[in-house]
């Protein structure tokens, strides 16, 4: 049956798989030693509006206040989970469920927690991977290869980058080529939802080129690696690539 639990003053604890529905809003949970809010198991549940104040405390400063555990649909919003006292929980949510018919909004607030305000994935989440100079990709003329990759979990989530070019003194350089694709060292087919870039011009030997490679969106099923890609064309001497990708989670 469905359950609803509104406007008390009480802690929800390890609310599960019995109901096909849940909705718990507008409840206050004080210092209590394990998650305040725990839903699992469940479709279409609203956890909305609700105050987790030094709950989910542990030694190990592993828990969270407000756990979603797997296979839970619905939305999770407005939530405020707070940490005042010493022995902190790491997060104020976890969110285990992968589903794609889970809403976590950006609204939910977390104070005071050990290492963040979520583990887990929710809309505004940003995931990147920063390559710097020091640490460029050396390359081979006219091969594809990875500069650098992130994970993106189920939802819909926009993707985009750039990419250095380092040629040595006297590089010459005929073409320069970039994509984002869910495929390791293999370029995607023009267009690519925007997200390619191709430049037969003519270049200064030797020169250093930074070129965007797009913006595009990508909605998954299962956690998906997603590859910053390029391709160099040169000749006489050396080159490597370095760069960024980034992707927020919308949906």
């Amino acid at each position: 049956d469905d359950v609803t639990v509104s406007g008390s003053a009480v802690i929800i604890h390890q609310t599960t798989d019995a109901a096909e529905s849940i909705s718990i809003q507008g409840n206050s949970a004080f210092q209590w030693g394990d998650y305040a809010y725990w839903v699992t198991g469940t479709e279409d549940v609203i956890l909305t509006n609700n105050l987790a104040e030094d709950c989910g405390q542990r030694t190990n400063n592993t828990f969270a206040s407000f756990l979603v555990g797997t296979g839970v649909s619905g939305v999770v919003s407005g939530n405020i989970s707070r940490a005042t006292a010493s022995n902190k929980p790491s997060y104020g949510f976890d969110i285990a469920s992968t589903s794609v018919d889970l809403r976590v909004t950006p609204d939910n607030l977390s104070i005071g927690h050990v290492t963040g305000a979520f583990n887990g994935a929710y809309i505004g989440k940003l995931v990147e991977s920063s390559i710097p100079s020091g640490s460029a990709v050396s390359l081979t003329t006219a091969t594809h290869t990875n500069v650098t990759s992130i994970t993106i979990t189920p939802g819909t989530w926009q993707v985009w980058g750039n990419v250095i070019f380092n040629a040595a003194a006297t590089t010459t350089i005929a073409e320069l080529a970039g994509c984002i694709n869910t495929v390791s060292a293999t370029f995607a087919t023009p267009p690519n939802g925007g997200a390619n870039v191709d430049l037969n011009i003519p270049f200064t030997t030797g020169q250093d080129n930074t070129i965007p490679v797009g913006f595009r969106s990508y909605t998954v099923t299962v956690d998906t690696n997603v590859y910053l890609i390029v391709s160099a064309t040169f000749g006489v001497s050396t080159m490597s690539a370095f760069g960024y990708i980034g992707a927020i989670k919308i949906i």
